[in-house]
């Protein structure tokens, strides 16, 4: 179990979110101008060499808006993780998971290209897989495709949701619905990076079962 841990110095960089697919379908399920909307939407990631913490930012959108937006992009909550580590914790918003973290464990093998791109003054290179989830039965489902662009002259074992690649930082990462992008690094006012450790720690599995017995 992680406690609370203080660095020297944290730096924060914030990733704007484009959709990749169709806009027609989009739209269907956001309303119009959901290609305006997410504009206003973006997510923040807190990282040293050691841990990390990404979480969405606050914005001008109506809350309803603002609400579909977390699921579309898969940010509901804050996510921590120890970059050496593939276990993500997840401390969501809804009642009834208001007093546990989830965790799980995202498995990731990636395939090297030889491609470059600069992002924010940063050569990055390009890895692709198709990721996988453990959440926690020891069976893996799996989910999408995805493809990273990561720098290795930032900390190691970082990105958006808690997917890393252990050679370098991401700084853009596709799926099949959205596109994380960096837009700035900073660095932060805050000195702390930790989660509240008299949380119960429960793995998705469990939720799971605990989701079923309930409707029963």
């Amino acid at each position: 179990m992680y406690t609370s841990i203080i660095f020297s110095q944290t730096q924060e960089v914030t990733y704007s979110i484009s959709f990749n697919t169709d806009v027609d379908m989009i739209e269907d399920y956001l309303g119009k101008n959901a290609q305006d909307k997410v504009k206003l939407y973006t997510t923040t990631l807190l990282f040293n060499d050691t841990f990390m913490k990404y979480f969405q930012n606050p914005s001008k959108l109506s809350r309803d808006d603002y609400s579909i937006l977390e699921a579309a992009t898969y940010t509901e909550g804050n996510y921590y993780k120890q970059n050496n580590s593939n276990v993500v914790f997840l401390e969501e918003k809804e009642p009834l998971h208001k007093d546990t973290l989830l965790s799980y464990r995202y498995i990731t093998h990636w395939e090297y290209a030889t491609d470059v791109k600069e992002i924010l003054g940063y050569t990055c290179k390009k890895a692709s897989c198709v990721l996988k989830i453990d959440y926690g039965n020891g069976k893996l489902d799996t989910l999408y495709p995805i493809t990273a662009w990561y720098t290795e002259k930032l900390a190691f074992g970082c990105g958006p949701k808690g997917i890393s690649v252990p050679e370098g930082f991401i700084l853009e990462l596709e799926d099949k619905i959205v596109t994380y992008t960096a837009q700035t690094i900073l660095k932060s006012t805050e000195n702390n990076i930790f989660f509240d450790t008299h949380k119960k720690v429960i793995t998705m599995e469990d939720l799971f079962r605990k989701v079923y017995k309930l409707k029963e």
